[in-house]
Parts: structure tokens; C-alpha cells; sequence
């Protein structure tokens, strides 16, 4: 399996723009073979900042999604962002 835990920032400004497109990528993402888990979810206390946790069945369902989300609308809008990430193979 392939763990992936972080945290991505989306400004105050840009977030009426975006979080529409997460939400699809959220979606999107729960429908990929392979895809285990894929929770986004805002911080309590800092708006600006989302956790991201995911699980994959296994690489090549992880590399799959990587691919995927880079070819979505929430990939190009959200490339820039600013992200923390922790990649495992478990």
C-alpha cells in the first residue's frame, strides 16, 4: 500500500476558485481502482490550510492517481500551491 499524509495551502483569495475543483478531484479520485482513502479537510484553526490524507492499494494505483489529478482542472489551478508531503510504501 501507499500512504500519503501532508498539508496544502490554498490562500483565502483563491479558495472561491478552487475549492469547487477539489471537490470534483475528490470525487474523481474516490472512483480510482486502487484508491483506499482520500480525505481533504480544512483546518480548524488556519482556513488557509487543508490535510491531506490518502491511501492506495498500491503503486501503481498511487502513480495512476498522480497522472489523473495532474490532468484535471483542480491540477493546473492548484500546481503553484504551496504543499507538505509525506509519501510511506507500506
Amino acid at each position: 500500500m501507499v500512504a500519503l499524509t501532508g498539508t496544502i495551502v490554498i490562500p483565502q483569495d483563491i479558495q472561491d476558485d478552487l475549492l469547487p475543483l477539489l471537490a470534483q478531484h475528490k470525487t474523481l479520485t474516490r472512483q480510482e481502482p486502487g484508491c483506499l482513502k482520500f480525505e481533504v479537510t480544512q483546518d480548524v484553526d488556519d482556513e488557509t490550510l487543508f490535510h491531506v490524507d490518502e491511501l492506495f492499494a498500491d503503486e501503481a494505483a498511487f502513480a495512476h492517481h498522480q497522472s489523473a489529478g495532474a490532468a484535471r482542472p483542480w491540477g493546473a489551478a492548484s500546481k503553484d500551491l504551496t504543499r507538505d508531503f509525506t509519501k510511506l510504501v507500506l
